[in-house]
């Protein structure tokens, strides 16, 4: 069976749709493309948190949402797993290892549970998980003050979610509900406040 390349502009056109999705605040917790065993199509994978939280079919509209005309992908290229899959567990091990900027061409026999004959990894600085790596809550707190104090007000910050959604709004406070430290925004989209409890919190920006 003849193999099919995966030629540059394919790589690149991955990676306009991740920063694309990461603008349109859905999570990417890792990305590459694989070769099945015994197939010769390569198909795009991408891992996110939204496919855990929400299921699939959330999933699949937020990726529709972001393709775009110039991007040579299409949807049946594309399949989304979660973030705590087998395959994408393994991948950022294997990105952590490595420490590349480019993607790593990569010929294991698996990546987590699915045999392949190759695969090229998307390196963690082109996918969401890079900036959002999760803190601990008082670097939260401590990043919520320094925004609400510090010449960033200005500027909305993204709150990432441990539901694998995300948000942008303006801190301006930090508060204790229920015994539960939390954290208010001012939402950028709605204008309205929205208090979130620190242990909901994955990062913010």
């Amino acid at each position: 069976m003849d193999q099919i390349s995966l030629v540059g502009k394919r790589i690149s056109d991955g990676e306009r749709l991740l920063r694309q999705l990461v603008r349109n605040a859905v999570d990417v917790s890792a990305a590459f493309w694989l070769r099945p065993l015994d197939d010769p199509w390569w198909k795009f994978y991408i891992a996110s948190r939204v496919v855990d939280a929400q299921g699939p079919k959330s999933a699949y509209q937020a990726l529709q949402d972001s393709l775009f005309e110039g991007i040579c992908i299409s949807l049946t290229e594309i399949t989304l797993i979660g973030a705590t899959n087998p395959a994408t567990l393994e991948v950022r091990r294997l990105l952590r290892k490595s420490k590349s900027r480019d993607p790593i061409h990569f010929r294991g026999s698996h990546l987590g549970n699915i045999a392949i004959e190759e695969a090229y990894l998307y390196p963690l600085a082109v996918a969401a998980a890079t900036t959002d790596t999760e803190m601990a809550q008082h670097e939260i707190m401590e990043t919520v003050l320094e925004k609400m104090t510090g010449h960033e007000m200005a500027q909305p910050s993204r709150v990432l979610l441990r539901d694998g959604t995300s948000f942008y709004g303006f801190p301006f406070g930090l508060e204790i509900s229920n015994n539960v430290m939390t954290a208010k925004f001012l939402d950028q989209q709605s204008q309205m406040p929205r208090v979130v409890p620190l242990p909901d919190i994955i990062n913010v920006q």
